[in-house]
């Protein structure tokens, strides 16, 4: 892991690792040390940001030339490294972490995906979920967990941290892989973030059409063996080989309602190309009756170029550029450019508009009545009124308003 050090001064275009300010190396033989990496917000209070490095591969059996190299010892570890005034030019994880949390499922590789630095159980310290996607659950494998942790402590004389347990889910089936992607978005709107996990593997309407889960955060958070569908929202994937979940990102609020939108990635689909992936934004809410339950019923989505660009690979916020809504990244690792694979980034500006009657959907999504939250796309409240205003009703053959026919 390459560490630089702001304020950035210059206006070079390349910047070569060599020149980091300080480098973090694995502890152990093939650990995957920086698989995964995540700002961990101010977790001691003493004003530096702090850092989750993942090092999924880490072995129960690191001794073992040969053990270690076996996927059913990598349990897989995660570091949190203090924020300091003064670093070292390298850095171990073994000797230099001031905490480390170890996997305990068979092959789980926990440390492949992080969420953190944000508040998820309302006590104001911020907390780290930990995606294990590998993980066995009994004789089924790859069916993965996700683990949720505030650290507490500080590291003054006689002090040490500890993490405590704060969240737990569980995929509901072999292969799915839940917590290949993790995020903290606050899509209820109560001011604590919620926990929204990607399981883009999930057959369970085709063949590897991926699901994704929203839990809601708070005191009343559930602890332990939470099925990944019992959340406040489970959404399939509508396609075959669509993989939604392959990345999921809180983007906050873009519609000025107070629920923060959520990207969620399926680089498998494409609607009018083949496989050049799907970006598709979840609208906040609070009415659990508006959640869609596959991703079809999402209203609006961001599509890749052309064919096996598999856009949504990787998702990132950037801010707003002063513009309102957020601007944000979109990686896309099969895209062609000058006749290669090269890959490409694409920076784009989301601005949903505003959601005046607070029912998730702004008119720029559809919703023609935006002074009543019991209108909406999608809205089944009255069979005889045209929620989507396209001339039809459900009474008239609209599929439940959500499309125009």
């Amino acid at each position: 892991v390459f560490l630089f050090f702001g304020p950035w001064i210059g206006g070079g275009t390349y910047v070569d690792l060599i020149d980091a300010d300080a480098v973090i190396r694995g502890e152990h033989l093939s650990s995957g040390c920086g698989a995964a990496v995540a700002g961990a917000g101010d977790v001691n209070g003493d004003g530096f940001h702090d850092l989750w490095v993942g090092a999924p591969f880490t072995s129960d059996t690191e001794d073992d030339p040969i053990e270690v190299e076996l996927d059913e010892h990598k349990l897989g570890r995660a570091h949190l490294l203090l924020g300091r005034n003064s670093w070292a030019a390298a850095q171990d994880l073994g000797d230099d972490s001031h905490l480390w949390i170890s996997g305990e499922a068979t092959a789980g590789m926990l440390g492949m995906s992080f969420a953190a630095g944000e508040d998820i159980s309302g006590d104001g310290i911020p907390d780290a979920c930990i995606g294990s996607p590998n993980a066995m659950g009994g004789a089924e494998t790859n069916v993965g967990y996700v683990h949720c942790y505030t650290v507490l402590g500080s590291m003054g004389p006689g002090g040490y941290l500890s993490a405590v347990a704060r969240f737990f889910v569980v995929g509901i089936g072999g292969g799915g892989m839940t917590g290949y992607s993790v995020s903290l978005s606050d899509f209820n709107g109560d001011g604590v973030f919620d926990v929204v996990l990607g399981a883009p593997y999930a057959s369970t309407l085709a063949t590897y059409n991926g699901a994704v889960a929203g839990f809601s955060g708070g005191a009343s958070l559930p602890l332990g063996g939470n099925p990944m569908d019992a959340g406040v929202f489970y959404i399939e994937g509508s396609t075959a080989n669509g993989s939604l979940g392959y990345a999921v990102q809180g983007v906050g609020d873009l519609s000025g309602n107070g629920f923060h939108e959520t990207l969620l990635a399926a680089p498998g689909y494409g609607d009018e190309t083949l496989a050049g992936g799907t970006v598709h934004v979840l609208p906040g809410r609070l009415n659990a009756s508006q959640w869609p339950t596959e991703s079809a019923g999402i209203p609006m989505a961001l599509e890749g170029e052309f064919d096996t660009d598999r856009a949504g690979t990787h998702l990132a916020p950037l801010g707003n550029a002063g513009l309102g809504g957020q601007t944000v990244i979109v990686g896309s690792i099969h895209s062609v450019h000058g006749g290669d694979e090269a890959g490409k980034v694409y920076l784009t500006h989301l601005n949903l508009g505003r959601d005046d009657d607070g029912d998730g959907f702004t008119e720029e999504q559809g919703d023609c009545r935006d002074d009543d939250p019991d209108s909406y796309p999608g809205a089944d409240t009255d069979t005889a009124r045209d929620d989507d205003c396209d001339g039809w009703t459900e009474d008239d053959g609209d599929c439940n308003d959500a499309c125009a026919n």
